[in-house]
């Protein structure tokens, strides 16, 4: 697929972060990442369990549909009310997908930051989901 570029989305990504500028636009223009309330991508932040969700379960959306039509989204967490409006959807079917998990007594924690270990295994299933290993 050939991607052509137009002026920067995130203009102030080229200023702060010049290594990862073309990466971030393109997963910007795939729909994959999304911006602050403001547009910003701010790359030097850390990122929460619900953000990083969503975007996995969108870049998997963007490469393969088909797996997540029939994926039930009724799994419930003690904490959903603390859920963004935006990342319901893709933490159900995440989960419903053994992508990811609660971290205990049925919770969430989504504004809780990722840890590396749990990146990576979220990582994990999704190449697996995609038999990629």
């Amino acid at each position: 697929m050939m991607i052509l570029f137009r002026p920067l989305i995130y203009s102030k990504v080229f200023i702060t972060s010049t290594k990862s500028v073309l990466q971030i636009e393109v997963a910007k223009r795939t729909g994959i990442v999304f911006g602050d309330l403001e547009g910003n991508f701010n790359p030097h932040n850390k990122i929460t369990r619900e953000d990083m969700t969503a975007m996995l379960m969108r870049a998997l959306e963007y490469k393969e549909d088909s797996r997540l039509e029939a994926t039930s989204t009724s799994n419930k967490f003690a904490d959903e009310n603390n859920i963004s409006t935006y990342a319901i959807d893709a933490i159900q079917k995440a989960t419903a997908l053994n992508i990811i998990k609660d971290i205990g007594n049925n919770k969430f924690a989504p504004k809780k930051d990722t840890t590396r270990a749990e990146a990576a295994v979220m990582l994990y299933q999704v190449l697996k989901l995609l038999e990629e290993i």
